[in-house]
């Protein structure tokens, strides 16, 4: 067990090579793959194991993202777009809430690093660029109050000291 203010570091003595030859490449390396599982008991990477079902969206459309507010007392608000309608989840199998809709070629995001833990609210963009940057406040899913004149689409924003 590590002790307190100490770092633990992993080191893996393989990793992905495709460089060389599949005849080259020692037998801890591999030649392609994504999603390893990296386990500090273990030497190798392992293709991590597919997510199980938990839950079908009520439209039954696939969903495009999953994006999470942390407030800052800890609790979290999950919020989903499934095709083109935008549900607030529970997370349990029955748990969905429509809280807006999209266009169906939208593809929203809203990582981690985009919340607003003070004012409890993140930040959601638009891979595809067909929606404005929208806000979601844990009940209440709009456009995001600007100051532009214009609409305002992006596809990644940051926010670092409470600003965008």
């Amino acid at each position: 067990m590590a002790e307190d203010n100490k770092p633990v570091v992993l080191t893996f003595s393989g990793g992905i090579n495709a460089r060389q030859r599949s005849a080259d490449i020692n037998i801890e390396e591999c030649t392609e793959g994504e999603n390893f599982n990296l386990n500090f008991q273990s030497a190798v990477l392992a293709p991590r194991d597919q997510f199980g079902v938990v839950a079908i969206a009520p439209n039954g459309q696939p969903i495009y993202m999953i994006s999470q507010l942390v407030k800052l007392d800890g609790t979290l608000s999950t919020i989903i777009q499934a095709g083109g309608t935008v549900y607030s989840w529970d997370g349990t199998p029955a748990g969905f809430t429509e809280v807006g809709t999209v266009s169906p070629d939208a593809r929203l995001r809203g990582p981690i690093d985009s919340n607003f833990t003070l004012d409890s609210f993140i930040i959601l963009t638009d891979l595809a660029k067909k929606e404005n940057v929208k806000k979601w406040n844990g009940e209440t899913f709009q456009d995001f109050e600007h100051n532009l004149g214009v609409n305002f689409k992006a596809k990644y924003i940051s926010v670092q000291n409470e600003r965008a």
